[in-house]
């Protein structure tokens, strides 16, 4: 009988390219992931009209990379991951070590390679030039579950290959460090202020990105164009014992009320916000955003005795900084640098 192929025994790698019309060989594995990577092509149908009801030809205008990839945010392969909203880190520690992601005032110079293994088929897909253009990061305290990463991609390149020791060279495992728990995150809010009735949040980092198409006499594209926007969005669901702790987080806003109906002027009040995963010296996850303004905030729900509220947030640059969204991962490896090329230009 044929031999189909099973989802869970592939082999899913990623590394670093600095070349954004190239791959490289993987760097490490996923665990608990999942891709729908794949090749897009547009098609020119024509030759019609001339003795025939059917369409004589079939021509090629466009080839690229389209997909996602939604996993477990795992200490060191996530690290990887960042790599595709295109800022690489400044590490620092002698081990473990500190790598540290800033956005919001640098273009991007680094991109993602995706590597797929099958198994008992002697064929590898691989795509290169991996522009993030949507990473979503979401936890819920009531859920037994780990956080997961949710992402969007495009992409310039994309192969097959027929030597799995070629793109996922003898080595490269997979990551083995444990996942970050969701119940076991801090919300901080303003920063160093713990919310500790925080039952769930959603964070969403969107790029404006798009492929640069060229008459170069090929198919597939130049490049990418240049980033335009990065919006940073999300929401927090609280709960609260009375109404006294209600009010309290929110006068600390700034407001005397509500932080969307304080004082009567135009500027809105601004605070900050942490998100925190540190259940190990050597394994952690840090979001710090300095400057957040609350643009939705639902009527309080009482439910069983509790106030239950939601919030809707987004980041605003700070200048001062340099950035309005720093990422921290800590873990065991050592730097992040761009792989070996094995396809592209």
């Amino acid at each position: 009988m044929p031999v189909e192929v099973v989802g869970l025994l592939t082999k899913i790698g990623v590394g670093i390219t600095n070349n954004e019309n190239a791959a490289v060989a993987a760097q490490i594995q996923l665990d608990g992931v999942e891709s729908d990577l794949r090749v897009r092509v547009n098609r020119i149908i024509t030759g019609m009209g001339t003795g025939s009801l059917m369409p004589r030809r079939a021509l090629t205008s466009h080839v690229f990379v389209e997909g996602g990839l939604r996993g477990d945010v795992q200490p060191n392969s996530f690290g990887y991951i960042l790599h595709a909203l295109g800022i690489p880190p400044t590490t620092s520690g002698t081990g473990p070590y500190t790598h540290t992601f800033n956005y919001g005032a640098t273009s991007p110079s680094r991109w993602l390679s995706v590597v797929h293994a099958y198994n008992d088929i002697a064929r590898q897909e691989v795509f290169g030039g991996l522009a993030a253009t949507r990473l979503r990061l979401g936890f819920d305290a009531e859920r037994d579950e780990v956080l997961q990463f949710d992402m969007d991609l495009i992409g310039t390149y994309a192969a097959l290959f027929n030597n799995e020791g070629t793109v996922i060279p003898a080595g490269v495992g997979v990551d083995s460090a444990d996942p970050f728990v969701q119940a076991l995150a801090v919300v901080e809010t303003p920063i160093g202020t713990a919310i500790a009735q925080c039952i769930a949040a959603d964070l969403e980092i969107t790029t404006e990105r798009a492929i640069r198409w060229t008459a170069r006499g090929s198919v597939f594209p130049r490049g990418h164009q240049p980033t335009t926007e990065m919006r940073v969005r999300g929401t927090m669901r609280l709960t609260f014992e009375n109404d006294n702790f209600l009010r309290a987080f929110l006068n600390q806003a700034g407001a005397s009320t509500y932080p969307m109906q304080h004082k009567n002027a135009d500027d809105a009040p601004i605070t900050s916000l942490s998100l925190k995963w540190t259940p190990a010296s050597n394994r952690q996850l840090i979001i710090n955003i300095p400057r957040i303004v609350w643009t939705e905030i639902s009527k309080p729900v009482r439910r069983n005795a509790v106030v239950e509220q939601e919030l809707s947030f987004e980041a605003l640059l700070d200048s001062s900084l340099g950035r309005g969204l720093q990422i921290v991962l800590v873990n065991g490896t050592s730097a992040y640098n761009p792989g070996t090329q094995i396809g592209g230009s």
